[in-house]
């Protein structure tokens, strides 16, 4: 990102290899949460992962959690904004310029994962030859308890492949799909995130015009049998 350092303070630790996934993930002022987000990447089945923590000038614990793992782990890193900017689409893009994987991962800082989460998006992808692969979402409250809400329904048929267009049709009106823990491939990722709105533009719902964005772009797009927890609470970004 041009003038990055004007924005935030990397915190890197050399890596001897790249990985082949990129976590990318915004935080702000998630204390209460975080450590459950970042232990599920731990857990994953799959191991050849960065995670990647853009903080948005968080003013509670937040970095201070981060910045332990950060010390046990080579492949947890952190950028530091100087300021706040006011939605997850400024720091989710830094971290993404930041990723060095040959696939990026969309993950947020209230949720958390299945154990076999990334391993089955990565391998649905291998095996579809999708640009993108999607997941099952499940919504919880704020003590991570499922509510039985889930997208896309339990009928809808998770071995289909479509293309972008189809699946962007499907976030319009009411949604039937969700984008959230997407798995992509990162070129074509940063294509995406380098053209469209302003990097300025970081009102609430632009994060999600991004991704429909995205979707849109793509040829072939893939579902993974694997869930997505999606965290719901008073301070969430979005409902």
């Amino acid at each position: 990102m041009e003038n990055n350092q004007i924005y935030c303070q990397k915190t890197f630790k050399i890596k001897n290899t790249m990985p082949k996934v990129s976590v990318i993930m915004p935080a702000y002022n998630v204390g209460e949460y975080i450590r459950t987000a970042i232990d599920s990447i731990l857990g994953q089945t799959f191991k050849d992962w960065e995670l990647i923590i853009a903080d948005d000038y968080s003013t509670d614990n937040t970095v201070d959690i981060i910045e332990n793992y950060c010390k046990e782990r080579h492949n947890i890193l952190l950028i530091k904004r100087f300021n706040n900017s006011g939605g997850a689409r400024l720091p989710r893009k830094e971290a993404a310029y930041a990723a060095t994987g040959d696939f990026i991962m969309t993950y947020d800082a209230d949720d958390f994962l299945d154990k076999d989460y990334i391993e089955k998006m990565y391998n649905r992808l291998l095996e579809t030859g999708a640009n993108i692969v999607l997941s099952t979402l499940y919504f919880c409250n704020d003590k991570g308890e499922q509510n039985g809400y889930i997208i896309p329904s339990t009928s809808f048929p998770l071995k289909n492949t479509m293309s972008g267009k189809e699946a962007t049709k499907l976030l319009l009106g009411e949604v039937a799909i969700s984008v959230s823990g997407l798995l992509i491939e990162r070129q074509k990722y940063l294509d995406n995130i380098s053209s469209g709105e302003s990097i300025e533009d970081n009102y609430s719902y632009v994060d999600e015009i991004d991704q429909r964005r995205l979707l849109f772009s793509c040829e072939k797009v893939a579902f993974a049998d694997t869930k997505y927890y999606y965290r719901q609470h008073a301070e969430s970004l979005m409902h």
